[in-house]
């Protein structure tokens, strides 16, 4: 056996990993960033299994999720065990990022190992990000609104997160190449220049009251493969209980998502985020991580005394506890957030019905747009929104007009001036610098001149929006900026399906109209679309049409958009023996390797 290692050692130079470390190094706060990097190992290996099982079609992604959780053997272990160890990786790597902060860890020369941790852990959010959406259900379907509203609101240095960037490919997809490509390559290349840096300096000094920052390379009276006993030591024990987690607690997995409303809340490393938005509007969930990454970036750079010590750094402890209350405090807010119809003001309001089921794949800027009404003081102006409203009198800044859900009209209330103008923005995508994930309601007060006008939201609404070939559609076409006759067709991935015509008559700006869907009609999902016969001006439905077969929804579950469906594990006996059989024997040699010698 000894000649054996011998020949494998000479070639791999597997001896040369027993260089001096500190002894500091192998306590529990020093070996996080090494249990971090395990729980990386475990999501690849449970990302590439799933990934064999995955469709990133808009339309079969969810499905997918289900055949595999149902069906597949181990398949619902291995993505709870995935989606623990995600929690888990995140919740690691910031206790890692606390103990480099208190310890003085990030000081000369450690500054580039500090900030490549932080590329790391910015990284490890977009992994989270991008795994929330890919399951397509509610909570991925408002994951994925949020990050559409943030390409948008980033103009051309955000196309990538919009799907007007590919009109071939689904942005879902798109954010599974991220998920399972791009990310990869870009942390394990900073992962890579991560650990050369701490072999290079070493790892830093216990900070004890007279400790200075300085380089460790090739000191202390440890060893690193010491240092890899104690690591795996603490980190089978750990995966053991993820393990048990999976087992008792499974993933959630709702019905498919619907856009345009909201009924969750996000995974909890992104409630502060949440919170930033809710508090200071939707431009905040771009700016607020940027601030705060870029204050943690700083801090080597202005934090230059060389001590180690906390308490010879009491301002660097202020500011990382101001920090960290204001991450909570925000954090608090994101989860006490009621989603919904607030009880009062005017800010994330319920949907009204329309925007209650699954919106087409069309780019956003085709079917949104902000409209504006002017009236006389007391009158009523046309507003088609989508919103109840309790009455509310308001002032010049912030004019508040009442709602009556019932004939969708609105009466100015406000007595500034003769004329007010108010813009009211009713989509659940981008209008211009922002999103409306919740089908909120902006209102901007501008002088005019005295002229009532009204001009409504250029969109297609349908009923219903499930049909057997040969089916009665009804649609009403608003906000025709052209008078005459609009070809009205269906569009989908079989092609396009000519249903029929419709006139805007002079002076008016809307159609209503009913078709027939052909027998021959392929099942699928199709865009209702309404071209004016001069080429110039195109409507489309914000709602897809689901043409489905007679005999389609007879294998479909009727599920609620709020239910967790899949809550029940589906382990089979053997399955269930085999994995506590890995479990105990993790803990088991977790327990060994902590009481090895050195």
């Amino acid at each position: 056996m000894k000649a054996v290692w011998k020949v494998i050692d000479s070639r791999l130079g597997i001896s040369r990993l027993a260089y001096h470390v500190p002894e500091h190094g192998n306590t529990l706060p020093y070996v996080l960033g090494g249990m971090a990097l395990g729980c990386f190992v475990i999501l690849a290996v449970t990302g590439i299994f799933m990934a064999q099982f995955y469709n990133p079609s808009p339309d079969s992604a969810h499905q997918s999720i289900v055949y595999m959780v149902t069906k597949v053997p181990f398949g619902d272990f291995l993505r709870n065990l995935h989606y623990w160890t995600a929690n888990f990786f995140i919740l690691v790597l910031l206790l890692h990022l606390a103990r480099v902060f208190i310890s003085g860890s990030y000081k000369k020369p450690r500054e580039l190992t500090w900030l490549t941790g932080l590329m790391l852990f910015a990284l490890a959010l977009g992994f989270f990000f991008t795994g929330t959406v890919l399951k397509q259900d509610q909570e991925a379907v408002e994951a994925l609104t949020h990050n559409i509203g943030i390409g948008e609101l980033m103009g051309g240095i955000g196309v990538w997160f919009t799907p007007g960037f590919s009109v071939g490919v689904s942005i879902v997809a798109r954010v599974f190449f991220a998920h399972i490509t791009i990310l990869v390559f870009f942390f394990l290349a900073v992962l890579a220049l991560h650990l050369y840096l701490i072999k290079l300096h070493g790892i830093s000094p216990k900070p004890t009251i007279d400790a200075v920052s300085r380089s460790t390379a090739g000191e202390g009276k440890s060893y690193f493969t010491v240092h890899l006993k104690k690591l795996l030591g603490y980190s089978l024990p750990l995966f053991a209980f993820l393990g048990v987690l999976a087992i008792l607690f499974p993933a959630p997995l709702g019905a498919p998502g619907v856009f345009g409303v909201e009924t969750t809340k996000p995974p909890w490393p992104f409630l502060p985020f949440y919170g930033m938005e809710d508090i200071f509007g939707f431009p905040a969930i771009i700016w607020g991580p940027a601030i705060l990454f870029i204050l943690l970036a700083l801090v080597p750079f202005i934090d230059r005394n060389p001590s180690l010590s906390p308490r010879r750094r009491k301002p660097m402890m202020v500011f990382g506890a101001v920090v960290l209350v204001a991450l909570i405090g925000f954090g608090i807010e994101g989860y006490l957030y009621k989603t919904g119809m607030p009880e009062e003001g005017f800010s994330r309001p319920q949907p009204h019905g329309s925007f209650l089921e699954p919106i087409s794949k069309i780019p956003p800027a085709r079917v949104a747009s902000d409209f504006l009404v002017s009236a006389r003081r007391g009158e009523e102006g046309v507003a088609r929104a989508t919103q109840t409203k309790p009455q509310h009198s308001g002032t010049r800044k912030s004019p508040q007009p009442a709602w009556d859900m019932a004939n969708f009209r609105t009466t100015c209330v406000d007595s500034s001036s003769e004329y007010e103008t108010y813009t009211f923005v009713v989509a659940p995508w981008l209008c211009k610098n922002w999103l409306i994930s919740r089908a909120e309601v902006f209102l901007r007060w501008v002088p005019v001149v005295p002229r009532a006008y009204a001009h409504g939201i250029p969109m297609i609404t349908i009923r219903p929006d499930k049909l057997l070939p040969g089916g009665q559609l009804t649609i009403n076409a608003d906000g025709a900026s052209e008078t005459g006759i609009y070809a009205v067709s269906i569009e989908g991935e079989s092609g396009t399906i000519m249903l029929g015509s419709a006139t805007v008559a002079e002076g008016g700006d809307s159609f209503d109209a009913s078709f027939t869907l052909p027998e021959s009609t392929p099942p699928g999902n199709y865009v209702v679309k309404a071209a004016h016969e001069s080429g110039n001006h195109t409507l489309y439905s914000l709602l897809k049409l689901s043409v489905v077969s007679p005999n389609a929804g007879a294998e479909e579950p009727s599920m609620d958009a709020k239910a967790m469906p899949l809550e029940k594990n589906t382990l089979t006996p053997i399955e269930l023996t085999i994995i506590v059989a890995t479990l105990a024997l993790a803990v088991l040699g977790g327990a060994v390797l902590m009481r090895a010698k050195p």
